[in-house]
């Protein structure tokens, strides 16, 4: 019995489409609230950060048991804190040697708010695409002395391949074509995923994880039932036991349908 749903956010749970908006559609939010009612318990796991997911129109009246925000490097519910993982003070100097060298734009993550250190035509364009914005942009000089949980380069593989050489500690996994997501080396959903199941008395047999990018292939390799979007990378379909229809043509409405029709939700 499936007692859990897991999903990451952006292309899967909220979907983008032509015109550019984006929203969690209205087929989803009454198939959830309707398994909600029955106890099934609903599980954010995302890249962004809290000030995001708090602020965004996207999430608005969308409640989760809990929130794996920053790819599981801040783990949440109303009440309390679960996890709060930074990344390593000498990757973040090795950082900013990269910096030093080539600047690019970034966003770096701390716990409660989320900040940049330049905007660029293109950098704001990709964000775009999600329905955000670059944030106020700052002085980065002192980065190794913050808690930074997270970063967020818009960067070419040339260039992560430099960034990685100086960050041994950290791992990064890409989500768009045109950013990464930078974290401690044992971070990353799935890790987040294995604390909520002990937090919340579950097991990995009794839930379900739904995602669209290479930082979803944790938590659906370990779920019993991993979902991959229809527009989801190659690489997650590889590990995904069941194929979803696109974000933005109802796949999680249509996935959820399918799974109720296959009775995975009754005991």
């Amino acid at each position: 019995m499936i007692k859990a749903l897991f999903f990451d956010m952006d292309g899967t749970l909220v979907a983008y489409y032509p015109d550019g908006h984006g929203e969690i559609p209205m087929t989803s939010r009454k198939l959830l609230d309707e398994l909600r009612k029955k106890g099934v318990m609903i599980f954010a796991a995302t890249g962004r950060g809290r000030s995001e997911m708090e602020t965004s129109p996207l999430f608005a009246d969308m409640p989760f048991d809990a929130v794996l925000a920053m790819n599981g490097q801040y783990c949440y519910t109303e009440k309390e804190d679960l996890r709060v993982s930074a990344i390593n003070s000498d990757d973040l100097a090795g950082f900013m040697e990269c910096q030093k060298e080539k600047p690019f734009p970034c966003i770096f993550m701390e716990k409660y708010r989320d900040y940049g250190n330049m905007d660029t035509p293109e950098f704001r364009a990709a964000l775009a695409k999600i329905c955000s914005e670059p944030p106020k942009s700052e002085n980065i000089d002192d980065l190794a002395e913050r808690e930074i949980l997270q970063i967020v380069p818009y960067i070419s593989e040339k260039e992560l391949d430099h960034v990685k050489a100086k960050m041994p500690h950290s791992k990064a996994t890409r989500w768009s074509p045109e950013f990464v997501d930078i974290v401690d080396v044992n971070g990353g959903k799935g890790r987040a995923i294995e604390l909520i199941l002990k937090t919340f008395k579950l097991s990995a047999d009794e839930i379900m994880a739904f995602g669209d990018g290479e930082n979803d292939i944790e938590m659906v390799k370990m779920a019993k039932i991993g979902v991959a979007m229809g527009n989801a990378a190659d690489e997650l379909k590889r590990f995904a036991d069941y194929i979803a229809d696109d974000a933005d043509k109802d796949g999680v409405a249509k996935a959820l349908d399918h799974f109720i029709a296959e009775g995975v939700f009754e005991s």
